[in-house]
């Protein structure tokens, strides 16, 4: 790498290096080493928003660790018949979702088993007879390894064949991948869903650099609502607490996973998975499927490319057969309207184009003078306007009204007219946004029209939807997903000893005793739960996570500007005179530096989506006592938008909770 960047023997340095990574340390660390500095320019280092990170679903939002609580015992085989029943689970669930979605084929997920660098052949051996004791269906051929060694290796009786890390991942036979510590760098694998380390303890950091090879999603999307099939699991038998809980801090920590501390991602510990409650009446359900939500905007948005990404989906599904055809001729009815209601613009734009000005300057003793000039375009300059304008309306609109014009004419003049008139309508300033007006007043129409269509959809199809509508400069309306199950964590420990978690009933989601566990919710947010379930109209309640269309978010922007998504702590469902409704509620300590821009994102959102909720509140502890904000309330909302701070808002226009 160095001869490529320096230049080596003669051949010069490679004039441009651009590096992508997630801990890019190393590489600024080998460029401005660089013996080559005079013909580069170092340009600024782009971060990627890690809001984005989140958002994208292209990372598993929890990482699952498992290890014994017992020390000096070797339960080796014990763990790893333990992370091989994981793996049939998530087998199992994945094959579950691609027979509701209708998938061809489903994830075939890969256990990872991570050994030391001379691995002893009859503690292998001991292994393998393990995996196939508890997975008696496996194939002969479905475990190979990844060892330096690039040669099969031959256990007891088992012969184990080599393959190329890069293969790993369309070598979807192989379901057991034996790897020693070179499997922690250069290798990618979203299959990798389970991990087992034999490593001793001092190797936490090669598990540490495993894991940010296995966090990626196999469908490079979340799958929403299902925490099982966003999760990755790894079991260490061979790591007490205390060294588990430096991988813990690694991983938190890791630039990897989060490098601003914000990203929801989360590491559990034995967690339990937690199952539609059964308890909670069918209304909530529906009720919950129905709530509004919003998009986070995008800093640069394409009205026209969004509706033309929403037109192929529509086409494809069937739902606007001719959407392509139908969005263009309303583009082109748009450019119609524009030449008819700027005619001298329009005529003025069009001599420009057919005419290529200059000026000349001459000076005779000692004077100067200055002429202009003008020639008339040839077709060469015409279509180079032609190309210039249609970057600006979009080729393929430019293209289409071109078609549109000429109506299929032979004639040369004919065609050359109409390129003149795409060129010179691109120049009217009113143009651009005359068509992004109008491109997202169809994509509003098409997807408020096919809504309930659309939400009988495939989750692939849908989480593309929800894609398409947010590619927009301002909050888009969407409706939330079914949370289909959650991983929670039901005890803590306090050095060995295991302490149960407080329980709460009534949760949308919860344990086979109807019970979700709240030993991580702060002092406040108890006293919120327990007053909520308290009221004598509770029928239910749903602690709103951190990513996903099953959270429900709503845009705020913060101090710089910059849209942010906000997921209030919980929801309430009661049962009111008009039938079951919802509340958000939200305890956010209004000291915090991001409480006044959360609380204006919640009055924004309030003004728009007020009568789809009973209840629209935000809390505080102010001089000790919990106060609320009601945002259904026109004169709070003025209120905090005129605040200097949270603490202000809170003690001009709450009331005591």
């Amino acid at each position: 790498m160095k001869r490529l960047i320096n230049g080596h023997s003669g051949v010069p340095p490679i004039p441009i290096v651009w590096g992508i990574s997630a801990t890019v340390q190393r590489f600024e660390e080998a460029m401005a080493a660089a013996q080559v500095k005079e013909n580069r320019v170092h340009l600024s280092t782009i971060e990627v928003d890690t809001v984005r990170i989140q958002e994208s679903g292209l990372l598993k939002d929890d990482i699952v660790l498992d290890f014994p609580a017992e020390s000096g015992i070797d339960v080796n085989t014990v763990l790893l018949r333990r992370g091989v029943r994981k793996v049939k689970a998530m087998s199992a669930a994945w094959s579950e979702y691609a027979a509701a979605q209708s998938e061809p084929e489903p994830v075939n997920p890969l256990l990872v088993l991570q050994v030391p660098n001379k691995p002893s052949p009859t503690e292998m051996a001991a292994a393998i007879d393990a995996i196939y004791d508890e997975w008696p269906e496996l194939g002969h051929d479905a475990i190979a390894h990844v060892f330096g060694e690039h040669k099969a290796q031959t256990f007891g009786p088992y012969n184990v064949p080599y393959i190329s890390p890069e293969r790993v991942q369309d070598a979807s036979y192989i379901r057991v991948l034996l790897a020693k510590d070179a499997i922690s760098t250069g290798w990618d694998c979203p299959r990798a869903e389970v991990m087992v380390s034999f490593r001793p303890a001092k190797d936490e950091t090669h598990i540490t650099q495993l894991l940010g090879r296995m966090i990626r999603t196999p469908l490079a999307r979340r799958v929403e609502g299902d925490d099982l099939l966003n999760s990755v699991e790894c079991i260490l038998p061979r790591f007490n607490r205390a060294t588990a809980s430096l991988v813990l801090e690694k991983i938190m920590g890791s630039d990897v996973l989060d490098p601003d501390g914000d990203t929801g991602k989360r590491v559990l510990i034995d967690p339990l998975l937690m199952t539609p409650n059964p308890a909670v009446p069918d209304e909530v359900w529906e009720l919950f499927s129905e709530l509004p939500t919003e998009t986070l905007p995008r800093k640069h948005a394409n009205p026209i490319k969004r509706l033309t990404a929403l037109a192929h989906a529509l086409a494809a599904d069937g739902l606007v057969p001719d959407a392509g055809q139908l969005a263009h001729e309303r583009l082109h009815g748009v450019l119609n309207g524009l030449a008819a209601q700027y005619p001298k613009e329009l005529a003025k734009a069009q001599e420009e184009v057919l005419t290529v000005a200059g000026g000349t300057v001459r000076g005779h003793h000692g004077l100067r003078t200055d002429d202009t000039w003008t020639e008339i375009a040839d077709d060469r300059a015409i279509q180079e306007a032609y190309r210039h304008g249609a970057r600006n309306i979009t080729p393929d609109v430019a293209r289409t009204y071109i078609d549109h014009l000429a109506e299929d004419a032979d004639d040369e003049d004919v065609l050359r007219d109409a390129h003149v008139r795409v060129a010179a309508l691109a120049m009217l300033p009113q143009t651009r946004p005359k068509l992004d007006e109008a491109a997202d007043a169809l994509s509003a129409e098409w997807l408020g029209k096919h809504r309930v269509s659309i939400k009988g959809l495939s989750e692939s199809r849908q989480s593309l939807y929800a894609e398409i509508t947010a590619m927009s400069t301002d909050p888009q309306l969407v409706s939330m997903a079914l949370p289909k199950n959650r991983q929670e964590e039901t005890k803590r420990f306090v050095g060995e000893t295991a302490q149960l978690l407080d329980r709460r009933p009534r949760h949308l989601l919860s344990d086979e005793e109807g019970m979700f566990p709240v030993g991580k919710l702060n002092p406040d947010e108890i006293e919120v739960l327990d007053t909520e379930i308290a009221r004598g109209d509770f029928l239910a309640w749903y602690r709103n996570p951190t990513g996903g269309r099953d959270s429900m978010s709503l845009a705020y922007q913060d101090r710089h500007g910059d849209w942010r998504t906000l997921r209030p702590d919980f929801l309430f469902f009661i049962d009111s005179s008009e039938g079951v409704q919802a509340n958000i509620v939200d305890p956010h300590g209004a000291w915090l530096p991001d409480a006044l821009a959360k609380l204006r994102g919640m009055a924004r959102f309030a003004e728009i989506y007020s009568d789809d909720f009973h209840r629209i509140e935000s809390i505080s502890r102010i001089d000790g006592k919990l106060r609320v904000l009601d945002f259904k309330l026109k004169e709070v909302r003025a209120a905090v938008l005129d605040a200097r701070d949270a603490d202000d808002a809170y003690r001009e226009s709450s009331v005591a909770y």
